[in-house]
């Protein structure tokens, strides 16, 4: 019985990456200046003549901040557990009565407004600097 454990778990674990990996490419195709910069620092820290490996991960600085982004931008797995109300609670004026089951919405939070960055969607990407590192935000186009 313990073996099916470790496939579930495995099997959620691909997914999930696959998920990611796909949004990963859907984003260079669209911003190759990105992608330009990923690639770039790639061959700077690892060079063309191996693949990279754990002993890396410290210094790809913007490879980094745009995979979190990436993560960021379209969560594998947007909503969270499900929690059962063990009795009646109010949240901004609407009653949500005991036995109700609710599931947290990750991906809502993740596009609201920062102190670090606007509200955010997939329509434009820029490099921002932030003392050493580089983050990548997906930042909602200008309607003024």
């Amino acid at each position: 019985m313990d073996h099916w454990i470790v496939v579930i778990i495995s099997l959620a674990a691909a997914d999930s990456t696959m998920i990611s990996l796909s949004w990963l490419l859907y984003a260079m195709t669209l911003y190759l200046e990105a992608q330009r910069t990923g690639q770039d620092e790639v061959d700077r820290v690892v060079g063309r003549g191996r693949v990279p490996d754990f002993g890396d991960m410290e210094d790809p600085v913007y490879v980094q901040a745009l995979i979190k982004e990436i993560l960021r931008w379209q969560p594998a797995g947007p909503l969270g557990f499900p929690h059962h109300l063990m009795e009646d609670d109010w949240y901004e004026g609407y009653l949500i009565p005991k036995g109700t089951t609710c599931i947290a919405n990750y991906f809502c939070p993740s596009m609201r407004s920062t102190a670090i960055a606007k509200c955010m969607a997939p329509m434009q990407m820029n490099s921002v600097q932030r003392g050493l590192s580089s983050i990548i935000r997906w930042e909602a186009p200008n309607s003024d």
